[in-house]
């Protein structure tokens, strides 16, 4: 599956043209290369781009970076379905499917996307290796590492894993407790295989809440007053509140700002600190209007249209899933739904671009593939049983 998973970026990268997937990205490469703190990416990745830019200097050390990841995250994903899916003929149509739902947004080099596609890698891998009674404190421990990557390429990326796969961890949690309360395993055993997910987990943690203090407490002053102005700057730019609020006079009286500032600011023109800072930004803050509640509900129309294939993808999946019975159907609908609300409320209270949607709805559609063949899988076994 390396092979495999290697010679398609290769042939992806010869005949396609990646390109940047944000304007952000060359500004990362550019304050990796001169050693400066990256405020997307942690800073250890920050220092290895550093140090492989003074041993060979190039500006393709991240994207190297992100495609050796990519490749990585590929070679498990097909590796772990391929467990499942014995037919070789039903093996080819999910790779087909696999890798065209993937060059949707694997050809831009983007760090979000990279960050949720090793995170959704790695939790599929050890939950694989966990339902067949495979893990091992080495394996979790090698994927807790590969994990811990995602916090690398983007900080924030291992906030979207932990909402993308909390219902997956919930479903083997409670079928674990379920055999606990059956009297299929012992609750020493089944303390023993949730220790196995704290070492996938902790070394993100680590690895986030290092990131969190050093950028909060002990970077540079002239770095952290940055930073609390980046914060407030990111909960406009892109925003729905940034459009809500165009007519509101409420924020040019506290500001100061006129229409040509405000357009200006909308805009990513925000060079002048006499007219855009930290004093400035809270205020703004202090009058904004902010969505009402019914926005999530206009904006899963928004969603539909935006990600139409995945809406596609999801419809056969479900029609898959139901044929495996009831609790296959209640399972992958209850994650559809899951997935489409936080969709919803991100787009209508946040912001939902394309960088983030994609990889988030192609890992929900790779959670809603692995209940279909792994509940199949479980179905077969106890029929061979009986």
């Amino acid at each position: 599956m390396f092979i495999f998973s290697a010679a398609y970026m290769l042939v992806l990268c010869i005949f396609l043209n990646p390109a940047y997937g944000t304007s952000d990205v060359p500004t990362v490469i550019r304050h990796a290369n001169e050693g400066f703190i990256v405020y997307v990416s942690h800073h250890f990745l920050s220092y290895l781009i550093y140090f492989l830019n003074n041993c060979l200097p190039s500006n393709l050390w991240y994207a190297a970076l992100t495609y050796i990841a990519t490749v990585i995250s590929m070679t498990m994903n097909l590796s772990v379905f391929k467990h499942y899916i014995n037919d070789y003929r039903y093996f080819i149509i999910f790779i087909l499917v696999y890798l065209l739902y993937l060059s949707m947004f694997i050809l831009e080099i983007q760090f979000t996307q990279t960050s949720i596609l090793i995170g959704i890698s790695s939790v599929l891998a050890f939950v694989h290796l966990y339902k067949n009674n495979a893990i091992t404190f080495k394996k979790a421990a090698l994927l807790g590492l590969f994990m811990a990557s995602s916090v690398l390429f983007r900080v924030r990326g291992f906030e979207a894993i932990i909402a993308i796969v909390f219902p997956l961890l919930l479903i083997i949690a409670s079928s674990d407790v379920i055999d606990v309360w059956k009297s299929k395993i012992t609750r020493k055993s089944l303390s023993l295989k949730w220790s196995f997910l704290l070492i996938l987990l902790i070394p993100s943690l680590l690895i986030y809440g290092y990131d969190f203090i050093y950028k909060e407490y002990f970077s540079s002053p002239q770095y952290r007053q940055w930073h609390e102005f980046n914060k407030l700057r990111t909960d406009i730019h892109g925003n729905p509140t940034a459009e809500l609020n165009i007519d509101n006079p409420d924020i040019y009286d506290n500001t100061g700002w006129s229409p040509d500032d405000y357009e200006n600011f909308k805009s990513w023109f925000f060079i002048d600190e006499n007219i855009y800072n930290i004093k400035s930004l809270s205020r703004f803050h202090a009058v904004a209007k902010r969505p009402n509640y019914q926005a999530p509900i206009a904006s899963i129309v928004d969603v539909f249209k935006e990600y139409h294939q995945f809406m596609i993808l999801f419809a056969a999946l479900l029609l898959l899933n139901a044929r495996q019975g009831k609790k296959s159907f209640i399972l992958s609908s209850t994650i559809l739904i899951y997935a489409l609300v936080i969709a919803a409320l991100l787009h209508a209270y946040i912001r939902f671009p394309l960088r983030l949607g994609y990889p988030m709805f192609f890992s929900f559609s790779l959670i809603l593939f692995y209940l279909h063949f792994g509940l199949e899988a479980d179905n077969a076994e106890n029929k061979n049983h009986r």
